[in-house]
């Protein structure tokens, strides 16, 4: 059943024409949830908010809440969802069910605004509830976004708790500024990731509000955030050493590498054979030198911007400038796609770790091809960035 598109697809962009991932379907079993039970339900949420993409303009909201009342935060708080088991993660994500309160145009999210706002702007986890006419026992999995349960056609949704609104977002989502520049001010004001995508979807920022898919959210803020931190490190000196990082969480085994050139950027991914989305092992990659990128980074996706955001981060907190390069490998533990969230907090948690240090290229090369279970020829055959490196012409030829 694995094809070629499907490394290309991640489950995400139906390029073998089906509605629904084939290769999740067969993994999914939501045995524990009734119909008749969900609907009608009180229950809570993180809170979260999922805007959908298909029939843009005119594309559904829909709260994520869970059937049964508590605290659910920590489903979207990067950092300690990161340190959870495979099972906790999948199951908690999938308690998150997907109330559709219909379809709506980006420019005019009519009446229910203040509603969605507050899924939104709330500082802490809200309760609702939930009155629905249909429910489709369908779980929701991506590469780009966290994994979401069943589909419910939602009649009426109430919030019966007090939300309190974070202060800093609001100050930021009443000033007359640019998305971008709203975004760059969240950020700067240490608003998480996770809450500034989730503003920035429901239409709150910019000078023409307008919703925005919470997949191209995602991207957009990783790629705002990430190149106002590399504007700034242009301007700080080389790192004077090599330092490669690793990391494995989940499947994913992520070895980083940053050397002493002008700020250059490139991320690879190995599938292993049997892995989520190959048949058989595959490497792809995109990269950037110190100019930027054009286009879109169409082979890793959103899990490059997210990638960048966290090596920029680095860099920008030891005020040095460096080439980097992330190897990541993927193998057949990652059952289920978790969204280029832990892409970022991988990367994130790695930086923290104490560096192995080198003074030499072919010192630091040699100790990451121990480290990689993939072998170096496939790398290197696949890396731009690492050609140059290794080449004898300069990298800063092509900057």
């Amino acid at each position: 059943m694995i094809n070629d598109l499907c490394l290309q697809c991640k489950g995400s962009r139906h390029l073998c024409g089906n509605k629904f991932c084939p290769l999740l379907k067969e993994k999914v079993i939501l045995k524990s949830l009734s119909i008749k039970n969900l609907m009608e339900f009180q229950g809570s949420s993180p809170p979260s908010i999922f805007v959908g993409r298909y029939n843009y303009p005119n594309i559904s909201i829909s709260p994520l809440v869970s059937n049964k009342l508590g605290d659910l935060e920590d489903l979207e708080n990067y950092a300690k969802l990161v340190k959870m088991d495979y099972s906790k993660i999948i199951t908690g994500r999938l308690s998150l069910l997907r109330a559709n309160i219909g379809k709506f145009n980006v420019k005019k999210p009519g009446k229910l605004h203040y509603l969605i706002e507050d899924f939104a702007l709330a500082k802490k986890g809200i309760d609702t509830e939930v009155i629905n006419k249909k429910v489709i026992l369908k779980p929701e999995f991506s590469n780009f976004f966290q994994a979401m349960g069943p589909l419910l056609r939602t009649e009426k949704i109430i919030v019966t708790s007090n939300p309190t609104s974070n202060k800093k977002i609001e100050k930021v989502v009443n000033d007359e500024l640019k998305a971008t520049e709203g975004i760059r001010m969240l950020y700067s004001k240490k608003v998480g990731i996770s809450k500034i995508i989730k503003v920035f979807s429901v239409g709150m920022l910019g000078k023409s509000k307008k919703l925005v898919p919470t997949r191209w959210s995602i991207t957009a803020v990783d790629d705002i955030t990430s190149k106002h931190l590399i504007e700034r490190i242009k301007n700080y000196s080389l790192i004077n050493e090599y330092l490669v990082f690793e990391h494995y969480h989940l499947g994913n085994h992520y070895v980083i590498l940053f050397f002493p050139e002008r700020f250059c950027f490139e991320q690879m991914e190995a599938w292993f054979e049997g892995s989520l989305w190959s048949k058989k092992t595959r490497i792809v990659s995109d990269y950037e030198f110190f100019n930027g990128r054009k286009n879109y980074a169409k082979n890793i996706t959103g899990g490059y911007y997210s990638g960048r955001l966290a090596v920029s981060e680095f860099l920008s907190k030891i005020k040095r400038q460096a080439g980097v390069i992330v190897f990541r490998e993927i193998d057949n533990t990652y059952i289920y796609p978790l969204g280029v969230w832990q892409v970022r907090q991988n990367i994130r948690d790695a930086t923290k770790k104490t560096p192995m240090k080198f003074e030499e290229l072919n010192n630091a090369l040699k100790y990451i091809k121990s480290k990689l279970n993939i072998d170096w020829d496939s790398w290197k055959e696949k890396s731009r960035i690492l050609n140059f490196l290794t080449a004898q012409e300069k990298i800063t030829k092509w900057f």
